[in-house]
């Protein structure tokens, strides 16, 4: 296997946050996000392991919360990249939008150094949303997502182009198939695992659809 490109379940809430209110004792109040073990368990162990396995790049994204112990389970750390939302929404608890997520860039070797394939280290790239406004996202009749936590084709397409075009890529948290559909709309081969019989037939979909030009945009 000679590329990874794989977005691991998130350290998540347990479904209740505290907040600021006008007695002494603090106010518990349920949790806007996701609740910790919906989509899985984050851990060090796999990154460790995709580093054996990946004979050249490895790009794992992550959120702030494991950012630290993603950085010291990546050996060598060769660098670090933004994915910056301009879509991100404010978050009811945190004092800040939530607007940005992280790419640790690792392995064993590297096919990229040498040139400027990215005109920056952060990549702006919306998410994709679902509801009424529905973007590139998978979502069921009632315009839900299907899947909580789904990247954009875009940004996955733009980190995988410098790869060379004959090297397999490698997504072990498949989800409902963006790094397939991103590695087929340029020409490469990939390999997808998953253990969610629900989100593999919504890769299985996605990868029958027609090829995209690669520097299209959604």
């Amino acid at each position: 296997m000679q590329y990874v490109l794989t977005d691991p379940p998130w350290k998540l809430g347990k479904g209740q946050v505290s907040i600021k209110g006008k007695g002494v004792a603090p106010q518990r109040q349920e949790s806007k996000t996701l609740r910790q073990g919906v989509v899985g368990e984050w851990s060090e162990d796999v990154v460790r392991r995709l580093q054996s396995v990946a004979e050249k790049d490895v790009f794992i994204l992550a959120g702030y919360k494991e950012l630290g112990m993603l950085l010291e389970a990546c050996n060598p750390l060769r660098g670090v990249f933004i994915w910056q939302k301009p879509n991100g929404a404010p978050a009811a608890f945190y004092p800040a939008k939530l607007d940005c997520s992280f790419i640790a860039w690792t392995g064993t070797a590297s096919d990229l150094y040498g040139h400027q394939h990215w005109p920056s280290m952060v990549f702006s790239v919306p998410f994709p949303v679902a509801g009424c406004f529905a973007s590139e996202r998978f979502v069921d009749r009632t315009g839900k997502a299907v899947h909580p936590c789904q990247g954009p084709e875009k940004l996955y397409r733009d980190l995988l182009a410098p790869l060379k075009p004959e090297g397999v890529i490698l997504d072990c948290y498949t989800g409902t198939g963006t790094t397939l559909r991103a590695a087929k709309d340029l020409g490469r081969k990939a390999i997808g695992a998953e253990i969610c019989e629900e989100y593999c037939q919504i890769a299985v979909e996605r990868l029958r659809q027609h090829v995209l030009p690669f520097g299209d945009d959604e």
